[in-house]
């Protein structure tokens, strides 16, 4: 398997939308990494009314999900492949991701 990106560049790109996302009021409730077959990152969100989940392998494979609390319904499911963190196509799924997060009301 072809390495895009390396774990140390996922961290710290996920450091850097953590902040962004703490400030829409969205906080993280947990973060694990595998190294096995396909490396990964995953971090677990919360929100008022909704969880999420952000997937990245180092393959450039990236999997977001955001169910609501209530319903139980996914209000976002999205899955993209990169070869760079700072590719637009990211930032708008993360931009869908954090506004999914956010209260329906």
């Amino acid at each position: 398997m072809i390495e895009m990106i390396d774990l140390a560049q996922i961290k710290q790109w996920v450091q850097s939308q953590n902040l962004r996302l703490a400030e829409r009021g969205i906080r993280v409730v947990g973060t694990s990494e595998t190294e096995r077959h396909k490396p990964s990152v995953c971090i677990d969100y919360e929100g008022e009314e909704a969880i999420g989940r952000i997937l990245i392998w180092t393959s450039g494979e990236i999997d977001m999900e955001v169910l609501d609390r209530e319903s139980e319904t996914f209000r976002y499911l999205h899955h993209i492949t990169i070869e760079d963190l700072q590719a637009s196509p990211l930032a708008d799924a993360v931009q869908e991701f954090a506004r999914s997060m956010e209260s329906k009301e």
